[in-house]
């Protein structure tokens, strides 16, 4: 690697030259690791490791930062379909990170154009290409913690906590303390809108939870829709006298359906995570889209039982059908019938 003491002897030319050949050789290795990735998410890899996804692999036991992780998978699915972009990154005529926003938008038919076009281009200007390309998404789901506003009785209870009985030497005015922003509507499309408001604490953990609950996919408008409905219907219920839903199912331990008594013990017991294991010990830390797996499958006679269910992420879930029936049925099974028990 050598000591940075030893380039301060090199001439600028000399310098120059270093760099300039120490960025190819970085971008050559970027293209190999990219490779790699490629291969390994094909194969599903990662599932053996004790990680759900390639992401998590690459986080977890590769130790890349979040983005670096996003960009080079982006980059590495988008090679398996059209490689010319791994040359473009080797060459330097593109760059990883617009590479990884433009992967979306390139296909076998356009790929020659979009990189020419792309070539040489700063992050910013390929977002604009990228504008160009596509339309315009609906307005992103956003959670971010805001500032409370302090009221007047804020200031003074902490300045009686801190001084006794005594006054602060100067409260705001009531005309200076912010009032609470309402709730913004707006409408985006025929039966679509923009719904944006200053949630709490509670709202945004119960959210979070709902959220690995609901496993992959699940929405935050889509949660808010859900438990809205659930809302009406109790009200309706309770207030207009509107009949509820009939009662549930009672469990049979050979049938597939799982009693939800059942499935909230063997949550509990695993912790809301997925239980696989590595063989160095090492257990998935994936909490999202969980699934409630049997030890011995249904299929084979295997009991709707606490002791035979275990929390299983999806990945996981789909390599012990795998292993008990082999990769082409379970990909036969999977698209005949793409529904799922999720926990």
């Amino acid at each position: 690697m050598g000591d940075l003491k030893a380039l301060q002897g090199l001439s600028d030319r000399e310098l120059l030259g270093g760099l300039k050949a120490a960025v190819g050789r970085s971008r050559r290795a970027d293209v190999e690791v990219i490779r790699f990735i490629a291969e390994v998410d094909a194969r599903k890899l990662y599932r053996e490791q004790a990680c759900s996804s390639m992401f998590g692999y690459c986080r977890e036991r590769l130790g890349m930062s979040e983005p670096t992780a996003v960009r080079r998978i982006r980059v590495a699915r988008l090679a398996r379909q059209v490689p010319q972009v791994l040359s473009a990154l080797e060459s330097g005529r593109v760059h990883l990170a617009g590479l990884a926003l433009l992967a979306p938008h390139i296909d076998a038919e356009n790929v020659d154009e979009v990189l020419a076009r792309a070539a040489g281009l700063s992050k910013r200007a390929i977002e604009a290409l990228v504008a160009e390309l596509a339309p315009k998404p609906a307005v992103r789901t956003t959670i971010r913690r805001v500032a409370r506003a302090r009221s007047v009785d804020d200031h003074l209870a902490g300045a009686r906590r801190s001084t006794g009985s005594q006054m602060p030497e100067s409260a705001p005015s009531p005309g200076n303390v912010s009032p609470p922003r309402p709730a913004a509507v707006k409408p985006l499309a025929p039966a679509r809108y923009h719904v944006s408001f200053t949630a709490s604490e509670a709202l945004k953990q119960n959210l979070e939870r709902a959220r690995e609950l609901a496993g992959h996919g699940a929405t935050v408008e889509g949660l808010i829709e859900d438990a809205v409905e659930l809302l009406v219907a109790e009200l309706e219920k309770n207030k207009l006298g509107v009949a509820g839903r009939k009662p549930g199912r009672v469990a049979n331990p050979r049938g597939r359906y799982i009693a939800k008594a059942i499935k909230r013990e063997v949550f509990e017991r695993d912790g809301g995570q997925c239980t696989f294991m590595d063989e160095s010990g090492r257990r998935c830390s994936e909490r999202n889209g969980l699934h409630f797996d049997h030890v011995v499958p249904h299929a084979r006679g295997g009991a709707s039982t606490t002791s035979n269910l275990r929390l299983r992420c999806g990945p996981h879930n789909q390599l012990h059908a795998e292993d008990c029936f082999g990769p082409l049925f379970v990909e036969q099974c999977r698209r005949r019938s793409p529904r799922e028990e999720r926990g």
